[in-house]
Formats: structure tokens, sequence, C-alpha cells
């Protein structure tokens, strides 16, 4: 039997290990719970298939374009993120060098089709752009995550957004801007998740993995 005394030290360590993760996620305006937190896709996970629309209204299905092509998909949050902007921007200066790999680029977005269409206009983008109404994209690739109260906040007096109008949602939703690279087979090879929005997978490792 466990003595009384190493109950409580156990207990108390757990409540600390909570705050830390609960803590650690808020950061980076993520509201998580232990059975509610983005993980993404892992490298040998089969990328799920979806069906959805790009910035010219044209069906993009992923599992068809793998048919002649590799993938490159990428989420970002939005216009209103100045991290996002740049990536945006690199992937556009590179996408010669993706093309030249027989690969496709296709990016996933929360925000709405208007503000989609302005940020596609804005940056000259080249390659897929698509909106993901109903958060179908980013649960299957496990990305979406409700956006914390205090980020929430944060946006509107920095940026003066309201995310949920912004997105044409009912909640502030968001995904982690992960990137995959995803192979013939629907395999997925490269997979780059971290939670800090500042950082984003380096186009020279894209490139490695096509």
């Amino acid at each position: 039997m466990i003595p009384l005394k190493c109950c409580f030290i156990l207990v108390f360590m757990l409540m600390v290990n909570k705050h830390l993760y609960s803590q650690s996620y808020s950061r980076f305006g993520i509201e998580a719970s232990e059975d509610n937190i983005p993980e993404g896709l892992t490298v040998n996970s089969i990328a799920p298939d979806f069906i959805a629309k790009n910035q010219y209204s044209k069906e993009i299905l992923l599992y068809d374009i793998l048919k002649k092509q590799k993938v490159v998909l990428f989420f970002y949050r939005g216009n209103w993120c100045p991290f996002c902007n740049v990536y945006l921007r690199d992937m556009q200066d590179s996408l010669h060098l993706i093309l030249d790999k027989n690969a496709a680029v296709i990016a996933v977005s929360p925000e709405s089709t208007e503000n989609l269409q302005h940020t596609v206009n804005k940056y000259q983008l080249g390659f897929n752009v698509i909106h993901d109404p109903d958060n179908r994209i980013m649960k299957a690739y496990k990305v979406l995550f409700n956006v914390t109260g205090f980020y929430r906040t944060k946006i509107k007096v920095g940026e003066f957004i309201n995310l949920a109008e912004f997105n044409d949602q009912d909640k502030a939703r968001l995904p982690v801007p992960a990137t995959y690279v995803i192979d013939n087979d629907k395999r997925i090879v490269y997979a780059y998740f971290n939670i800090d929005f500042r950082y984003r997978a380096p186009v020279s490792e894209i490139l490695k993995h096509l």
C-alpha cells in the first residue's frame, strides 16, 4: 500500500504538471485540456483525403493530385498574422523549386472566403489556397484548436480583428501552422508541427523530402 504522504505528493505533482501543461499551450493562445489538444500527424501516417474549393472555386481532391504529384500541405492562421504573411511570401518565392520536384502546394486556412481572396491577391499566390469553413481538414490533420479568451482579446486590441467574425465562424478557432510533405502513396514523409507560431518549416527541409 502506498503511504498517505506519498499519495499527497503524487497528487500535488500531477496538479503542478497539469498547470504547467496548460500554461505552455495558453502562452500561444491554445485553449487546451488533456483530452483536447492539437498534436498534428506524424511521419509515416496516411494523410487524410479531402475535397475543397480553392481560390478559383475549383474543386481540389488531395488523392487525385497525389496520383500525379507529391503535395506540400501547410496551414496558416490568417492574413492578420505577420508570421503567416512572411511564410506565404517565402512559399511563393520558392514555388518554382517545389514545382521542379513535381510537387503541388496546398495552403489551408480558417479565414473567410473574402479574406482568403484578399490574401491571395495581396501576395499574388500561385498555389492552391483553401478555405476550411467547417474545420474539417484542420480537424483531420489534428491542428485545430479553440483560441483562449486572452489571446482573442490580444488580437482584437493589437490587430483590430474579431477572430470569429474574420473567419466567418461562431467561435474563434485557429490551426497550428503545421507543414506536411505527402508522398504519392498518401504517406506523410515530412512533418513540421510547432505550437510556437513564430516558427515554420524551412523550405530547404521541404525540398529535401520531395
